[in-house]
């Protein structure tokens, strides 16, 4: 009796070791595995903050505010800046202009901010758009351009280069225009001619890219706005 007893016993041991080694190889199989360097690294946002410069002394009242990358990628940044800094450096960076007949220093002010257009690991699309303002004049004047880079390279991107700008651009431009703008502001852009079109396109800072197309910031007068943007689906 005791023997069986004893055979007993030892069968139950055997079947609870053998049912937790399951349990244990069954647990190591479902296990996460773990994210290699490479696969952090392409899963990994370009990282972006805003930089802001002021100045307020002598009548000049600046404030531009602009992104910079995260990354020690100064070459980039430094074009980014430059870029950003385009009005100041038109309107005398930092240099007052005495009036020498009413003996005072004129009063000038920029106000300008940017906006991401397109973020990849690749490629980003920066628009600063604001306003300069010098006192005195008739009214302040709108300010937009644009800053295409490969991030790979740290070179501009020239879009016409990417993409014909041609007749058939110009039409979805307008048939973007006229969908997307108010009716004075289409009228304005339509009477220009398809050569001025073009060669503003072609010539000017203001075209930015998108996921799915380009983008342009086309100049209007004043009354209209300043610029306008107009977003362009291209296949």
């Amino acid at each position: 009796m005791k023997r069986k007893l004893l055979i007993v016993l030892m069968m139950i041991c055997v079947f609870s070791v053998g049912c937790g080694s399951k349990d244990k190889v069954a647990e190591t199989k479902s296990a996460k595995p773990k994210e290699t360097t490479s696969e952090l690294e392409e899963n990994k946002d370009i990282q972006l903050t805003p930089k802001t410069y002021l100045f307020n002394e002598n009548n000049l009242n600046y404030k531009i505010t602009y992104p910079q990358l995260e990354e020690n990628r100064y070459e980039i940044n430094e074009k980014i800046t430059e870029f950003a800094m385009k009005t100041v450096k038109e309107l005398g960076y930092e240099v007052p202009l005495y009036n020498k007949e009413y003996e005072f220093y004129e009063e000038r002010t920029i106000e300008e901010n940017y906006k991401i257009m397109l973020q990849s690991k690749d490629i980003l699309s920066v628009v600063i758009t604001g306003y300069y303002n010098i006192k005195g004049t008739a009214h302040p004047s709108h300010t937009a351009r644009t800053l295409n880079i490969d991030l790979n390279t740290g070179k501009e991107i020239n879009i016409s280069e990417r993409y014909n700008i041609n007749e058939g651009f110009i039409d979805k431009m307008l048939q973007s225009a006229k969908e997307q703008v108010d009716i004075d502001i289409y009228e304005y852009i339509k009477e220009m001619s398809n050569e001025n079109i073009l060669e503003y396109c072609k010539t000017t800072d203001t075209m930015f890219l998108m996921e799915d197309g380009v983008g342009i910031y086309y100049e209007t007068i004043y009354a209209l706005g300043g610029f306008v943007e107009i977003e362009i689906e291209l296949s």
